[in-house]
């Protein structure tokens, strides 16, 4: 029985596990509010002008303004794009990394195995994949309401994730109690638990909480995958001394 198989599940977080900068939201935002006042001073300016170097004065102006504010809607774009991306990611990896530690239990005659093959199983259903690109396009499309249902199930999806995990982390801590082994130092935390329809209605009609929103859809996997790498080193150490 060897632990390979996981410690190359733990070494994949570098690039599903990915945290995002909170600033990086509200920077992409910041950029296209600027280049929209920036644009529109450069307009402003140059009404009236007539002298040439005052009028290509203020067409620089404008350009600057309308590259910030393209630039802004890039890193709005990329956040959008990432969030949805590690969340795929993340929900993918962490399964294949349950299912080996079940594998491994199983092999050692656990009962609780099965249990958690049901879990995982529940999870494969309830948890597809969300393309990110086609989200980005509706919410485009839509001028930014696609954008809301994507904040909607981020924060629902994350939260009924970490649930079905927290599951999975006391089946296995009572599957090495069997094999009369400790279990990591590390406890799985859900999520704090937000309601999505909550948020979406308070943002319908108190658009600053939307500024909160971004922050904790942001913030709360980032904590997320920090402790999932405490928790899978640990119970990989377990693991492996059950293994030798």
């Amino acid at each position: 029985m060897s632990t390979a198989r996981l410690m190359d599940l733990a070494r994949a977080r570098t690039s599903s596990d990915i945290v995002i900068p909170v600033w990086l939201p509200f920077a992409g935002a910041l950029l296209t509010v600027l280049g929209s006042l920036v644009a529109l001073a450069g307009l402003m300016t140059r009404q009236g002008m007539a002298a040439p170097e005052e009028a290509l004065a203020a067409t620089g102006l404008t350009t600057l303004g309308m590259l910030l504010f393209v630039l802004g809607g890039i890193v709005q774009l990329y956040v959008v794009y990432k969030w949805i991306d590690r969340r795929n990611k993340h929900f993918q990896r962490s399964r294949e990394f349950f299912r080996e530690v079940a594998g491994l239990l199983g092999k050692m005659g656990v009962g609780r195995a099965e249990r958690m093959e049901h879990t995982l199983r529940e999870m494969e259903v309830e948890e597809t994949r969300k393309e990110p690109i086609v989200w980005i396009i509706l919410s485009l499309i839509t001028m930014g309401l696609a954008f809301l249902y994507v904040l909607y199930f981020l924060t629902r999806d994350f939260y009924k994730h970490s649930m079905r995990e927290v599951y999975l982390a006391e089946d296995v801590e009572a599957g090495l109690a069997e094999l009369g082994l400790a279990a990591p130092p590390s406890r799985f935390r859900p999520l704090p638990e937000r309601n999505a329809v909550i948020y979406l209605i308070l943002t319908l009609i108190f658009s600053p909480f939307l500024i909160y929103w971004v922050y904790v859809l942001t913030n709360d996997p980032n904590n997320h995958f920090k402790e999932h790498a405490v928790y899978e080193d640990g119970l990989i150490a377990v693991l492996e001394k059950a293994a030798a």
